[in-house]
């Protein structure tokens, strides 16, 4: 009894295993049924399996051909499903503009009701990569943004904080079909964005002074990863410098050496022979060398000052080389700055109706 309940449960598990492919295969099926129901002129019939087929999980293709015979066949149904019909070829036009339905398979009359749907829809659908790195700045290819969009219509694209705080406007006017826009990394002053997270938004409008028709947003994560800068150099005090304006003390010594130079001349002979008077020649000496004392005291000032002056010019350019050398290597380290951007799903406010 527990071997066959053993068997029992493993059989159950193997066809729950296999139960996805199945209804997979099953969706896959609705659609190549739907088709051929609208091909063989039973639209009603083709309009139930292609709802089916919509409502499971179909690739982007068949969604396409889905959307687009499922809009067909309710055109004929009757003109109580014009709704339905124009429904389904709104919903094609949002999931992709690109696509026109063919017109070697519908006749004009299915085309003319998707054109009508298409130039009321104004949308544009938003492709980007789910991630870019680059450098910030003015030239930079940046973050770029495909915009495919459903008809003519106005456009607005901006970056912003998620608390709606407006970072960069990218671009303002009109889109017929499609159209790339770049952000590179900057703000509106051309400043480098810092880390943190963003949104770009795409809002479509009927004309510039108009409402809003529908938003699509992009969460973004930027992360700006840059080498730390140096510190600047502290400005040179005059604690550094020398003075540069000399006083009459430094001539004092001078002075002093060569009036006592000059007394000494005199007094010397007087004091070696008692009693002789200082002759002519001994004033002449002691006069030559007070004058010396005294020219002396008038130019050390000068000496000292231009000494001090060039000392402090050289203090000046060394300090000034350091701070260009500073200045230089931050500059460079700014440059190595890369910005990495994390583009995460779209997010639509449509206030036409449905959305895509």
């Amino acid at each position: 009894m527990t071997r066959h309940l053993a068997v029992w449960a493993c059989g159950a598990a193997l066809a729950v295993a296999l139960a996805p492919p199945q209804a997979s295969a099953q969706s896959d099926g609705l659609v190549e049924r739907g088709v051929r129901a609208y091909q063989d002129v039973e639209f009603a019939a083709a309009a139930t399996l292609l709802r089916r087929a919509l409502a499971g999980g179909i690739s982007d293709s068949e969604r396409i051909q889905a959307l687009a015979y499922l809009g067909a066949a309710e055109v004929f149904v009757g003109p109580q499903r014009r709704d339905s019909a124009r429904a389904a070829f709104r919903r094609l036009v949002l999931f992709d503009p690109r696509q026109r339905p063919d017109p070697l398979a519908f006749p004009p009359r299915v085309l003319a009701v998707y054109e009508e749907v298409r130039r009321a829809t104004k949308a544009v659908r938003v492709q980007a990569p789910s991630q870019a790195s680059f450098k910030p700045e003015v030239e930079s290819k940046g973050l770029v943004v495909r915009l495919d969009a459903t008809s003519s219509h106005e456009i607005e694209v901006r970056i912003g904080r998620e608390d709606g705080t407006l970072i960069r406007t990218l671009y303002v006017g009109p889109v017929s079909d499609s159209l790339d826009v770049r952000w590179n990394g900057l703000d509106m002053d051309d400043g480098q964005v810092r880390s943190g997270r963003y949104v770009l938004s795409v809002a479509s409008r009927w004309s510039l002074s108009g409402p809003v028709v529908r938003m699509v947003q992009l969460p973004l994560r930027a992360e700006l990863v840059a080498p730390d800068t140096l510190p600047l150099l502290p400005m040179l005090t005059d604690s550094l410098l020398l003075p540069e304006q000399a006083s009459l003390s430094t001539g004092i010594g001078p002075l002093a050496t060569g009036l006592l130079a000059g007394g000494a001349a005199i007094a010397l002979p007087s004091l070696v022979a008692d009693g002789t008077q200082p002759s002519g020649a001994q004033f002449a000496v002691a006069g030559a060398l007070s004058l010396a004392g005294i020219v002396g005291f008038v130019r050390e000032p000068g000496r000292v000052q231009r000494r001090n002056m060039a000392a402090n010019t050289a203090t000046r350019a060394q300090w000034q080389r350091r701070a260009d050398s500073v200045r230089a290597e931050n500059t460079r380290r700014r440059d190595a700055a890369r910005l990495t951007v994390w583009v995460g799903p779209a997010a639509v406010v449509d206030s036409l109706g449905e959305g895509p």
